[in-house]
């Protein structure tokens, strides 16, 4: 068992203090941050966020504590003994991967905060956050009746959001044998509870795909900011949402459009990417970048059912969704890129694709996010027609489900294999996913 107490004192420092208590499995232990975290393929480097690191044993006396790697700290202490490791994290971004500290908030991303004692990742994990006592605290990991909140492992720790605030919104509906709660922070002059009627649509449906859903509960954490970032989770999400485009908002406007459609990609990865997902993140390497060419899969196929949700819920109208897949388009053909980089090439190169490195990013770079809907779309179709209406990516969405969904990855051809398996879709792959060829849309 592994304890971290997270606290904090002058929380206009931005600091984080992070305790982790446990019984050292070899001679030497290492400790490990993550240096990126799921749904962000990109390496993070996370640990130049860390500072004044020490340790002690049981009885309090020191331990020498060093820095042996870029995200790794080795403790002098013999397997058997018990340790304490302290250190202090900045925690001076609110976006919904960051880590963030104010006087009036809390947000934990454990991605970004905990390190790993290797040897013991496969054991229970207890968090104790110490917020002051009027403050509530949400988050998707189950709580002891001490307030201790319990990971079965370390995997569930990190990927386990919170916030802890004094003040927050909360809308709470059951659908399809689920509670999901909806928690806002910083939605003053914001009518959030027109969106609960909505989001229970978007559950419903998605449920009627998978003839269930894969979890009893299920929290959005959004926070009213002034940009649009989501982040999925096993059972909840962390988004972001721009406050000028919910100011006022209703029905039909864009920013009311968007948070349901941002909401629905989150909700979607509950199954896709967080328990259908390549077998390179099985498990995960969080230290070293993991390329796979199945990004387009996970990212652009959830594009695609996330919009896609709401014109099967009713919640768009036909002309509606079409827009938004013409605006799709015509971003995708406005990139260069799309003439000599395939979609799976973009998928597996997606770890170089950070803006703010590239020399020539608008020339070589195009989002495996975008034409990854438009594939998925243009498959669907494909599906349909060779079918004659019979099946549809429906099926193959089904199939990974039903034969991946319990956490055996997905090989790197398995989406072209499963395909064939559901619709003879003759040279697709070849030409849209591992070719450049131009896509297409008149067929």
């Amino acid at each position: 068992m592994v304890r971290y107490l997270l606290s904090w004192g002058a929380p206009a420092e931005r600091l984080f203090d992070i305790d982790i208590r446990f019984v050292a499995p070899i001679d030497i232990p290492r400790l490990l941050l993550p240096a990126w975290r799921p749904g962000r393929y990109l390496i993070q480097n996370y640990a130049a966020n860390v500072r004044q690191w020490s340790a002690e044993d049981a009885s309090g006396s020191n331990v020498r504590i060093w820095k042996d790697g870029t995200s790794s700290w080795r403790v002098d202490a013999p397997a058997g003994t018990e340790v304490t490791v302290r250190y202090r994290y900045f925690a001076g971004v609110l976006d919904a991967g960051s880590s963030f500290l104010d006087e009036d908030e809390a947000y934990v991303n454990g991605s970004n905060l905990f390190m790993l004692v290797d040897g013991l990742r496969e054991e229970e994990h207890l968090l104790t956050i110490a917020a002051p006592a009027d403050w509530r605290i949400e988050t998707q990991l189950p709580r002891d009746d001490d307030g201790t909140f319990r990971a079965r492992d370390y995997d569930h720790l990190i990927d386990s959001p919170a916030i802890a605030a004094a003040t927050m919104t909360r809308h709470s509906f059951a659908e399809s044998g689920a509670r999901f709660h909806l928690i806002f922070r910083g939605d003053e002059g914001i009518d959030t509870e027109q969106y609960v009627d909505p989001v229970r649509t978007i559950a419903r449906t998605q449920a009627e795909l998978f003839d269930g859903l894969p979890f009893s509960e299920y929290r959005f954490l959004y926070h009213v900011r002034e940009r649009w970032h989501g982040v999925e989770h096993e059972d909840s999400c962390s988004i972001l949402l721009r406050r000028s485009a919910l100011l006022g908002a209703a029905p039909g406007d864009e920013g009311y459009d968007h948070m349901l459609s941002i909401s629905s990609h989150e909700l979607f990865h509950a199954w896709n990417v967080k328990r259908i997902k390549p077998a390179r993140f099985s498990p995960y390497d969080y230290w070293n970048e993991t390329p796979t060419r199945l990004l387009w899969a996970m990212e652009g196929l959830t594009s695609y059912y996330g919009d896609l949700t709401l014109l099967r819920g009713g919640l768009w109208t036909v002309d509606r969704y079409l827009r938004h897949l013409g605006m799709e388009i015509q971003m995708l053909e406005s990139l260069p890129a799309r003439l000599h980089l395939s979609l799976a090439q973009a998928s597996f190169d997606g770890w170089l694709s950070d803006p703010a490195q590239m020399h020539d990013h608008a020339n070589a770079w195009f989002s495996f996010y975008n034409k990854g809907e438009i594939v998925s779309a243009l498959l669907d179709l494909t599906i349909r027609r060779a079918t004659d209406g019979e099946r549809s990516l429906d099926d193959v969405v089904r199939l990974f489900w039903q034969e991946h969904g319990s956490g055996s990855g997905l090989e790197e051809d398995a989406v072209e294999r499963t395909v064939a398996r559901v619709a003879d879709v003759g040279d697709f792959f070849a030409r849209y996913v591992e070719g450049t060829e131009a896509l297409p849309y008149e067929e």
